[in-house]
């Protein structure tokens, strides 16, 4: 990352302390190898973990109401139809192991990991 700042001018210096922070309080690389471009090992199982917890029916994917079980446990918002559809066909164009065909199903792991 790169930021223009003129310390005689004080330019730009709380852009430099915000994002100095956010690498101290948010780090990406204990979550995500920059160079092989792979989720780490321990955090892809964390995220299999929290998928399989969603996954009531055990079916192997997230069902609509699922989706929006989750939804309403975690940010305490309802998940209206037409987000989910959305949701869905942004995964199939982004998830190379998703197709349209799943997505009737519901969401896999392999498209949960891309979201």
């Amino acid at each position: 990352m790169g930021i223009e700042c003129s310390a005689k001018g004080y330019l730009g210096l709380s852009d430099i302390i915000y994002c100095a922070q956010n690498a101290v309080l948010y780090p990406i690389a204990p979550l995500h190898d920059s160079c092989t471009k792979m989720l780490r090992p321990d955090f892809e199982k964390a995220l299999l973990r929290i998928f399989r917890i969603l996954d009531t029916d055990n079916d192997g994917y997230l069902s609509d109401e699922e989706l929006t079980d989750f939804q309403k446990k975690v940010f305490n918002q309802t998940l209206k139809k037409n987000y989910i559809t959305a949701f869905k066909e942004l995964l199939v164009l982004e998830c190379d192991d998703f197709d349209a065909a799943e997505a009737d199903k519901g969401i896999t792991f392999e498209a949960f990991k891309t979201f």
